[in-house]
């Protein structure tokens, strides 16, 4: 037994449970028998008359403890239940989230492949790099544009689909 569970049996103010819950306040003995008070604080040997009732107070506090045992011994046995109830619900837990991360990592993937430029007919996406080919060609050459004679090769590297219409519109080149 711990220190704190025998002073609480032998006549601490209350019980503890391992989370510091106070459950109920349990009298002392001096305060159920306060004439059994003085043969708690001597030495001296009871009186003839008080030892009958010593004896039934003995017989009551082993009863009482068989029980306390018992009681504990139970609830023992549904906190294993209980933990185990609980781990099964962290690994379920765990799997869950992990499943999330799968999810959320595949869902771009799959909006990509949605994406409506993907749906696009060739001759628009031409149409496209026609538009878009002038602008490029008016701006000033800087380190980071393309060639104007680049255009075509830099459209053709975003795609397969894209690198085809860009070779096939003669007058992309």
């Amino acid at each position: 037994m711990d220190s704190e569970e025998e002073e609480g049996f032998y006549g601490a103010a209350s019980y503890y449970s391992d989370d510091e819950y106070e459950l109920e306040e349990i009298p002392s003995l001096a305060d159920k028998e306060p004439s059994l008070a003085p043969l708690l604080a001597s030495n001296d040997a009871p009186h003839p008359s008080q030892l009958a009732a010593l004896l039934e107070i003995s017989r009551k506090h082993e009863a009482t403890i068989s029980k306390v045992e018992t009681d504990i011994s139970t609830l023992e046995t549904e906190i294993c239940d209980v933990e185990s109830t609980l781990r099964a619900l962290r690994r379920r837990r765990g799997a869950l989230w992990r499943e999330k991360r799968v999810l959320c990592s595949e869902t771009p993937q799959l909006r990509r492949v949605m994406s409506p430029i993907r749906r696009l007919p060739p001759e628009m996406i031409g149409e496209i790099f026609l538009y878009f080919t002038p602008v490029l060609k008016a701006t000033p050459r800087y380190e980071w544009y393309p060639a104007k004679t680049d255009i075509p090769w830099y459209l053709g590297q975003i795609c397969r689909y894209w690198r085809s219409v860009a070779l096939s519109l003669r007058s992309l080149w």
